[in-house]
């Protein structure tokens, strides 16, 4: 990630009452960075390893707007943060037994998010 402050982070795990030796972590986002990405987020945030999913409950049509108000949101703290959100990963999905006719157009880093019937997480589809 350019830009982004080098942090070190040690870890040290205990198991059983016996500590490991002191490792240092290369890779990864470190906690910190993460830690304010949900300010002002009113949709549910999920993290895993390198990603996150953001979903919403619809019980009508007026709540659609919230979810690209909080894509938005996002946006904006990785600017703020100097991170990088690859939206081409990214992947609008509906969970419904209606009938849907609208698309769903959602963008995120001012692109936009393609539809799907199915996405993998957490391996599972």
């Amino acid at each position: 990630m350019d830009n982004v402050p080098l942090v070190r982070l040690h870890i040290v795990i205990q198991c059983r009452g016996q500590f490991s030796e002191e490792v240092l972590v290369k890779s990864g986002v470190p906690q910190a960075y993460v830690n304010g990405i949900w300010k002002n987020i009113e949709s549910t945030l999920r993290f895993v390893a390198d990603g996150c999913v953001t979903y919403r409950i619809f019980l009508n049509n007026e709540n659609k707007g919230t979810l690209q108000k909080d894509l938005d949101r996002l946006r904006e703290w990785a600017v703020e943060n100097t991170m990088k959100i690859n939206p081409s990963i990214c992947k609008a999905v509906h969970f419904t037994r209606a009938r849907i006719k609208d698309p769903l157009n959602y963008s995120l880093m001012y692109a936009l998010i393609p539809e799907a019937s199915s996405y993998k997480y957490l391996a599972l589809i």
